[in-house]
């Protein structure tokens, strides 16, 4: 998992990019206005994705909301290995009624409950630390 970040006429513009199993990757765009971002490397002080379950023993590390296309993203720092906490958070988005994408391979998953679309991505960066990212957005968005 990677961030890349660059402010152009007062918007800051944040890119995670993830990488998948096959070897391409998936790119997500936060954009928000510069006067009202938390600055950057600055870490929420509590977990704010409140609608998918929070990692067991996870530290937010970034949060971020595009109220535009009602999407939403958290990374945070979790015990463990990436295999594991994709296991683990899978099973408590199955048991909070989510149903998992019959492609879910590697360390990217999705996720569908009703008319909501959760991906969940592990990757053990070089510092040693797990984090998982959460993404939450309405069915159909981009």
């Amino acid at each position: 998992m990677a961030w890349a970040l660059s402010v152009q006429d007062g918007r800051i513009f944040r890119y995670l990019i993830q990488p998948q199993p096959r070897g391409d990757r998936w790119i997500a765009l936060f954009e928000s206005e510069l006067s009202t971002a938390p600055p950057p490397g600055a870490s929420p002080d509590r977990h704010q994705l409140t609608k998918l379950p929070s990692p067991v023993g996870g530290i937010p590390t970034f949060y971020s909301h595009d109220k535009g296309n009602q999407t939403s993203v958290e990374v945070s720092e979790v015990p463990g290995s990436p295999d594991g906490a994709l296991l683990s958070m899978g099973q408590q988005l199955e048991s909070s009624g989510w149903t998992p994408s019959p492609a879910n391979t590697g360390g990217f998953r999705m996720y569908v409950k009703g008319k909501s679309v959760a991906f969940l991505g592990s990757h053990l960066g070089k510092d040693g630390i797990t984090r998982v990212l959460r993404l939450h957005k309405p069915l159909g968005v981009q």
